[in-house]
C-alpha cells in the first residue's frame, strides 16, 4: 500500500507558498492530495483589508 500525503493549505498563507518546493518534491515520491482550508472559513470569514 502506498502512503498518501494529504496537504491542507490556506491560499492566503505565505507559508503555504514557501512550502511549494517541499510539496513538489513529495509528489515525486508519493501521491499528494491537496485540501483547501484556512484561517478565514466559516464563522471566521471576514474581508481582507489593509489593516
Amino acid at each position: 500500500m502506498t502512503p498518501t500525503l494529504h496537504y491542507i493549505y490556506d491560499p492566503l498563507c505565505g507559508w503555504c507558498y514557501a512550502a511549494a518546493p517541499l510539496i513538489k518534491a513529495a509528489r515525486e515520491l508519493l501521491p499528494v492530495v491537496p485540501h483547501g482550508g484556512g484561517m478565514m472559513l466559516g464563522s471566521r470569514r471576514q474581508p481582507v483589508t489593509p489593516q
